[in-house]
């Protein structure tokens, strides 16, 4: 990096990509949601959708009781929905591009990074 883009960031110019927060996160040691401009929302642990999205509704237990801690797309009667981290992050991709305007591969790499940082104990997360 410059010092060029690190002056534009500064007064606000310009911001650093996802791949480099997270580089940055690694170098200044800090987790890299701090860097990433989450908004400040209960979220689903799974996915990372903020539950005050529009039309966005909490999971159901096996007994048809809400999860406040996962959405309805990932965690359904009791069990996720999805068979692993990769499969998350496909299904969520093209919404995050929609929401954000970022590239395919910014997607990717942005939830390749919040994915992780989630509170997530199960959520089908084997790769």
């Amino acid at each position: 990096m410059t010092r060029q883009a690190v002056s534009r960031w500064e007064i606000g110019e310009s911001e650093p990509g996802i791949d480099m927060r997270k580089l940055l996160a690694s170098v200044l040691g800090v987790p890299v949601a701090t860097l990433l401009d989450l908004p400040d929302v209960p979220a689903c642990q799974c996915c990372g959708t903020p539950f005050d999205v529009p039309d966005m509704r909490y999971g159901t237990n096996a007994d048809g009781t809400e999860n406040t801690d996962y959405c309805a797309w990932c965690y359904r009667d009791g069990e996720f929905t999805s068979q692993g981290l990769d499969e998350i992050i496909e299904r969520n991709v093209p919404y995050l591009m929609e929401a954000t305007g970022y590239t395919a591969e910014e997607a990717v790499s942005f939830l390749g990074a919040v994915l992780l940082t989630l509170n997530a104990v199960h959520c089908g997360r084997r790769r």
